[in-house]
């Protein structure tokens, strides 16, 4: 069982803050792991409390821009709030369990025979770093739903001590999955009834 300890800042400057934190973040040392696709398919159910998701996620990475992408297996991944007082300063503290599956298609008639339902899908592109201690994820999530920053540590200080250095302004998501902003900005946008 392994525990995520993580926050998530949606960036307003769009791209171009992006690309600047992906420079700072080089000009410090970081050193880069390469870039991924994600596709992340978001399921809900009853057996799935308030603070807690459930996802498959889809991922096509590359060391290095020249080699392109190559697919690897699937991820059925799972997480619930690890401690209810956690949270004071927009830092997540889950846990995860996470386990790879050889084909989505193998797993989707079990959620769905256990009252499984997929109510959103969220595309992006990530670019992974390590820095003192710390992964840094820069995502652009396709279709218009925006530039975030994920800093993920092995304590609340180390996330904290890197998000003072990097000098992060933006929202600070709140104990909320990029499914639920995704969910709310279609929401917004087309009317609660549609699903993308």
């Amino acid at each position: 069982m392994a525990r995520e300890i993580e926050i998530k800042i949606q960036i307003q400057g769009g791209l171009e803050e992006l690309f600047a934190i992906f420079d700072k973040l080089s000009s410090l040392g970081a050193k880069w792991t390469g870039r991924e696709k994600l596709k992340d398919t978001y399921y809900e159910g009853t057996l799935l409390g308030q603070s807690e998701s459930l996802r498959i996620r889809e991922v096509w990475r590359t060391g290095d821009v020249e080699r392109g992408f190559a697919w690897r297996n699937p991820q059925l991944c799972f997480k619930r709030k690890f401690d209810e007082n956690s949270n004071q300063s927009g830092i997540k503290d889950r846990t995860e369990l996470e386990c790879s599956i050889y084909e989505r298609e193998d797993i989707v008639p079990i959620l769905e025979a256990l009252g499984f339902v997929e109510t959103v899908v969220v595309n992006k592109q990530r670019r992974t770093c390590e820095i003192d201690g710390c992964n840094v994820m820069l995502d652009d999530l396709y279709k218009g739903f925006g530039q975030f920053v994920e800093i993920e540590g092995p304590s609340d200080e180390a996330v904290k001590t890197l998000m003072e250095k990097l000098d992060i302004e933006g929202d600070v998501v709140q104990y909320r999955s990029a499914a639920h902003i995704r969910k709310d900005h279609v929401a917004e946008r087309y009317g609660a009834g549609y699903i993308a």
